[in-house]
């Protein structure tokens, strides 16, 4: 296997969505994962990082309704992001989206989406949009598949990104 750093992982935002409507972010995501390949293999785009206990009963209308259009395998299945369940998620999600987002190690890319930039310019504690993709990121960079392993020293936990 090679060992690949984690801190070498780029990551490029392709498409983003906001509302306060469940179905419609529910709706976004099944036009998203169409668009960029769904079923091109086995359980790609099938499952997405968010908050399994919450809207439990909008997710389960909206896997109703995909099952009844086609089949099983169109379900949205929704998991936790890593350490969703700490004490200070959001603060883990931070520190590991701005080391991506550190002027001299860029790794970070927007790809022309506005929404989440806007959000970080406006900066609030426990912003969904950016526990969203801080969540991702933390996520990604202790389970990425294109990784043999971690190194240690990833993150400084004592670092402040105030």
């Amino acid at each position: 296997l090679i060992h690949y750093n984690p801190l070498d992982a780029k990551f490029q935002l392709l498409a983003e969505t906001e509302s306060k409507d469940v179905q419609t972010l529910l709706s976004a995501c099944v036009e998203m994962r169409e668009k960029y390949g769904f079923r091109l293999t086995p359980d790609f785009l099938s499952i997405w990082y968010g908050d399994p206990e919450r809207f439990i009963t909008a997710l389960a209308l909206r896997n109703e309704e995909l099952i009844r259009h086609d089949g099983e395998k169109n379900t949205i299945l929704i998991t936790p992001p890593i350490d969703l369940y700490a004490e200070k998620p959001f603060d883990n999600y931070i520190r590991s989206l701005k080391s991506c987002m550190l002027p001299d190690s860029l790794r970070f890319y927007f790809g022309g989406c506005n929404i989440l930039k806007n959000h970080l310019r406006e900066f609030r504690k426990d912003n969904p949009a950016v526990f969203a993709i801080g969540g991702l990121v933390h996520s990604l960079l202790a389970n990425v598949t294109w990784m043999s392993e971690t190194g240690k020293g990833v993150y400084n936990l004592e670092e402040n990104y105030g």
